[in-house]
């Protein structure tokens, strides 16, 4: 075997290697976008339980309203007081409308923090597509400059000669 033959076979040693880290770059890529889209799974996980605990505690406060308000009724009974009493209706209100206030508000920044990590993981599952897509474009340029050396190693595809 002559040079040329060694020349070939070095060509397909190249090339051999040049495709591998070529296959490596993609494989790390879809890797990269499967580990984004885990995470981002996660976050709207997240989000949905957090809506939920936000409903719990909304609901929770509405309770803690009706045990106070049948606490000021009975207490206003007791003390002989009538329960249309226009001090009584005054504060049974603002209690009522306290309590609405803090539900409402649970219910909001729940409902705001859930949106905001439903946003972050469109933001992450984005990141992994481009990460995918430029590890797909640097394999593609790893491969075609790997031929390119390859073919020059070989000395062309005309084969030279004489």
């Amino acid at each position: 075997m002559g040079s040329g033959g060694m020349g070939m076979a070095g060509g397909i040693v190249q090339s051999v290697g040049t495709n591998a880290s070529a296959t490596g770059t993609y494989l790390e890529g879809k890797a990269a976008e499967a580990a984004a889209n885990a995470q981002a799974a996660q976050m709207e996980r997240n989000a949905n339980q957090l809506r939920a605990q936000g409903q719990f505690e909304g609901e929770e406060e509405l309770r803690k309203v009706r045990l106070i308000q049948s606490r000021i009724i009975a207490v206003a009974g007791a003390s002989g007081a009538s329960v249309i009493d226009p001090t009584v209706l005054n504060i049974v209100g603002k209690n009522q409308a306290e309590g609405s206030l803090a539900a409402a508000t649970r219910r909001y920044n729940a409902e705001t923090k859930s949106q905001d990590m439903e946003y972050q993981a469109q933001i992450r599952r984005l990141e992994g597509r481009a990460h995918a897509k430029a590890a797909r474009w640097q394999a593609t340029g790893t491969a075609v400059s790997g031929f390119g050396s390859m073919m020059g190693s070989m000395g062309g595809m005309g084969g030279g000669g004489g």
